[in-house]
């Protein structure tokens, strides 16, 4: 446990620094740019304090076993990519007890933050609900005030003072005694807004960044504010569209029923000057944010990119020898699969006296029948340095259908000198899914169309006239064609090209260097960041960029330098239209 914490600290720190700003500027943000763009602000942040957070998996028990896996002879081909050491941790010293025990401590202290939060906004949320819906009861009029909106969830009146909505997977509308019969449409509409939003479901991801930040006051300030921002949000969708005649009917509708401490149409209390901003939202014109909103996603990216090593690199990171660090790159550089991702090779460089290596292989394996479990392969007790060692995968990386699979698997080496030590690691899995070459298991992403419009190099522009280099080639296909991933990668950039021509792209990194781009989308069904296989539907052909009919623009690059991405499918028969 004490790694968790160690990594939730770390992105708690890291996420800071996006949240100091942008609540310092809250206030400017929200007069400037519309609620929608501040409430994807917050839950983009609460994500990214999430993401960190191991997912457990939802079928079968967890079981710890050693996999045994019989020695076999097979011919070795090393894949580029690799890069090392990815991890490094600075001396451990021995004597260092005190200092493993107070880790330790904090660790639970964290748990028990964590599990006291969500026991007391959880319990206070269920006596809530059950002091409520226990004097309720429903009235025709206001479930068919509902129906006639659209809405088919129930409508209750209880003994409440503000409109609210219970219920995440089945919301309820819940009513005060008394509505103006004028209101209640306005009411409905609001509360009817947030469950097709499934705000609720926005407010407990919220809540569980909270309760995982426990210790963070800038999370539980973004927190208070995504709640503001939901409603804003709320409000905004209400009147979109309406003239300024209903808009002040609805503003009237919050100012009514704010008098006295109460809010209507609420499920957050915002009295005082915050309702005196409410209504005023109504009737301004702001901008949309898009810009904003990507700016906060590249750099949430980013600093999950330095989180992603935080904790294992930062600490002695200073003190790290340099020759420690180039045998510990030696090994990593070294690791290698056989084709059929059954066998892992490395090699461990010569010592000094009083130095060792240490090896382990260990993951997390889901069986056929969907049991989950921890696994350590089977490894050498002494390990020589000098020497070249080849341990089995069983079962091997590369599955097939109906086999079990690997959801991780890492190579960890620990060099120990004394009482230090320092690591690195090579993520196996990455190793198995990168592409050996170009033109070697290239999937062709638009079946069934094999004519190009546009080749590889200098042409002249179909729309600007203009003399331009051609970084790609062009696939001509209806819009709406679905676009498949060449080859299995993670999601480097999925949206807006700018002013690039593209209009909606996705690009993807597969490892090694190599980079695929998907251009003209219609449609994308990628979200940067997520892992995708080979054959799976990233978007759909379209015509979103500079372009005079639906087509997929597809380039391929290596070390972000294009080539050919024509030549990388040698036994595929090509066409070019009018020639």
């Amino acid at each position: 446990m004490t790694a968790l914490v160690e990594r939730v600290v770390w992105v708690s720190l890291a996420t800071s620094l996006l949240l100091l700003p942008l609540l310092g500027l809250s206030g400017a943000i929200r007069r400037r740019y519309r609620a929608g763009s501040c409430y994807l602000l917050w839950l983009v942040l609460a994500l990214r304090l999430l993401i960190p957070l191991p997912v457990p998996v939802p079928v079968g028990t967890a079981l710890s076993q050693v996999v045994p896996a019989p020695a076999a002879e097979e011919t070795l081909v090393p894949l580029p990519g690799i890069s090392g050491p990815a991890s490094v941790r600075g001396p451990q010293a021995g004597g260092a007890g005190g200092a493993a025990e107070l880790t330790e401590a904090l660790s639970w202290l964290w748990a028990a933050g964590a599990v006291l939060f969500l026991g007391v906004e959880g319990g206070g949320y269920l006596r809530a609900r059950r002091k409520i819906l226990e004097g309720s009861q429903a009235r025709a009029g206001d479930q068919a005030a509902l129906e006639a909106l659209g809405g088919t969830v129930p409508v209750l009146r209880a003994g409440v003072d503000t409109p609210m909505t219970l219920g995440l997977l089945r919301p309820v509308i819940v009513l005060p005694p008394e509505v103006p019969e004028a209101d209640l449409p306005l009411i409905l509409r609001h509360e009817l807004c947030h469950i097709r939003r499934r705000d609720l479901w926005y407010k407990g991801l919220m809540l569980l960044a909270n309760a995982v930040h426990w210790f963070n006051p800038l999370v539980w300030r973004m927190a208070g504010q995504a709640g503001r921002d939901l409603e804003l949000y709320c409000d905004e969708a209400v009147v979109e569209g309406q003239d300024s005649g209903f808009r002040r009917r609805y503003g009237q509708v919050l100012l009514q029923a704010s008098s006295g401490g109460v809010t209507a149409a609420l499920t957050t209390r915002l009295g005082g000057t915050e309702m005196k901003g409410r209504i005023m939202n109504l009737f301004l014109q702001k901008k949309k944010g898009t810009a904003l909103v990507a700016a906060v996603v590249c750099a949430a990216l980013l600093c999950g990119g330095a989180v992603a090593w935080g904790p294992s690199s930062a600490a002695g990171a200073q003190d790290l020898p340099q020759e420690a660090a180039a045998r510990l790159q030696q090994v990593t550089e070294s690791v290698a699969l056989n084709e059929e991702g059954s066998q892992v090779r490395f090699t461990l460089p010569e010592l000094e006296e009083g130095e060792d290596w240490r090896v382990q292989i260990s993951g997390r394996y889901v069986a056929a029948d969907q049991v989950s479990m921890s696994v350590h392969l089977d490894t050498p007790g002494v390990w020589e340095p000098g020497r070249s060692y080849e341990i089995p995968i069983k079962p091997r990386l590369r599955q097939a259908e109906g086999e079990g699979y690997y959801t991780q698997l890492t190579l960890h080496i620990s060099l120990v000198r004394g009482e230090d030590s320092w690591d690195g690691e090579a993520d196996l899995l990455a190793l198995a899914s990168q592409p050996q070459s170009a033109g070697s298991g290239w999937l062709w992403p638009v079946e069934g169309y094999h004519t190009l419009s546009a080749l590889f190099g200098g042409r002249v522009h179909p729309v600007t006239g203009q003399r331009t280099d051609h970084t790609g080639i062009d696939i001509p296909a209806p819009e709406g064609t679905p676009v498949l991933a060449a080859a299995s990668g993670t999601v480097e950039a999925a949206g807006w090209d700018g002013e690039g021509g593209l209009g909606d792209r996705v690009i993807l990194a597969h490892g090694g260097g190599w980079t695929t781009t998907y251009g003209q989308l219609s449609q994308i069904t990628a979200v940067t960041g997520e892992t995708v296989e080979q054959g799976e539907v990233i978007g759909y052909v379209g015509a979103t960029g500079r372009a005079t009919g639906p087509h997929l623009h597809l380039e391929l690059a290596e070390n972000g330098v294009p080539t050919d991405p024509a030549a990388a499918y040698p036994g595929l028969e090509l066409s070019v239209t009018g020639r």
